[in-house]
């Protein structure tokens, strides 16, 4: 673990721009497969946890860069902190929009209750993981989602319609998002340990300092410009509040790539790959000017890998992903 992190650190850091980092799934034991499948368990975290125990003992062997972190979360729920209903799913639980638009909606609902079900409910599933996982792997707090990932969750699919009908209020409910996360993310690290003054995060890594995991949905299917107005300054507020974040990105957002790594406390990019979309390590050699020295995450298969390590033509400064 010790040696992983070190490495972790040195590249998220910009320290190891002339090496790469790989993290391996083993066929039949697919991360993406297991994490959808073990969803269907939600809300009930302890066997939740259970799922990753399991999950984490048959891959315990495997000696490649990634590290094994659980992640404490139900799903992707946001309305239900504000009186939502939520969805329960084969594939999680999703809570469900509380307005079809802003005009007129009442910004009031939008605080930090600790007091509310949903959110003790939240803290006990990470004290739970951070006491059961002792010894075992690390435990990682729920995703954040803010900015227009936020918005989406509290309107729905007509956020791309307030985006120009509303703007100011868009960018208002962007701000507590802000507000709102800052609090969630601080409430559940206090049951979260530290190692080696950083904190592991969802999708295998250790990020330095207070540095966290961040996600960019929405915006995928959004214009750079759109960005700029609606997504980088809030995204640097809670950057600079952290000291730094992992951004999270599907391969419908490549388009974005170079925006993103202007924003300032940018460490590090991931990007998922979709159906439909480009694949990111097909557009590597684009992603890697766009990013412009900041550390890749690229999904990848086996032969690829092992043809760009023989050719030497892996572009360096990546984490790559094999699948």
């Amino acid at each position: 673990m010790d040696d992983v992190v070190i490495r972790h650190g040195k590249l998220w850091t910009q320290n190891f721009t002339d090496r790469i980092l790989i993290k391996i799934d083993i066929e039949g034991l697919y991360f993406m497969d297991f994490y959808v499948d073990q969803m269907q368990y939600s809300p009930d975290y302890k066997k939740l946890f259970n799922c990753y125990k399991v999950y984490y003992e048959k891959t315990a062997e495997l000696l490649d860069d990634s590290i094994p972190v659980a992640r404490a979360s139900l799903g992707s729920a946001v309305s239900n902190y504000f009186g939502g209903e939520l969805s329960f799913t084969s594939q999680g639980v999703y809570s469900l929009p509380i307005a079809s638009n802003l005009r007129g909606f009442d910004f009031s609902k939008i605080k930090y209750d600790p007091d509310n079900k949903w959110i003790k409910y939240q803290m006990e599933m990470v004290r739970y993981f951070a006491e059961n996982a002792r010894g075992l792997f690390p435990v990682s707090i729920t995703e954040v989602i803010m900015g227009l990932v936020f918005v989406d969750f509290i309107i729905g699919q007509n956020v791309y319609l307030e985006i120009y009908d509303n703007p100011q209020l868009v960018a208002k409910m962007i701000d507590k998002s802000v507000e709102f996360f800052i609090k969630y993310i601080n409430d559940q690290r206090k049951y979260v340990e530290r190692y080696r003054d950083g904190f592991f995060e969802m999708f295998f890594i250790w990020l330095p300092g207070n540095q966290i995991w961040n996600g960019v949905d929405v915006y995928g299917n959004c214009s750079p410009e759109i960005w700029r107005k609606f997504g980088k300054p809030y995204y640097e507020e809670i950057g600079k509040y952290f000291g730094g974040q992992f951004i999270h990105m599907h391969s419908n957002a490549i388009h974005l790539v170079k925006e993103v790594s202007n924003t300032k406390f940018i460490t590090g990019i991931s990007i998922l790959d979709d159906f439909n979309t480009p694949r990111g390590f097909d557009k590597l050699d684009e992603l890697h000017r766009d990013a412009d020295g900041i550390p890749l995450q690229i999904m990848c298969t086996k032969d690829e890998l092992l043809s760009g390590m023989k050719d030497k033509t892996l572009k360096r400064n990546v984490y790559y992903w094999c699948t």
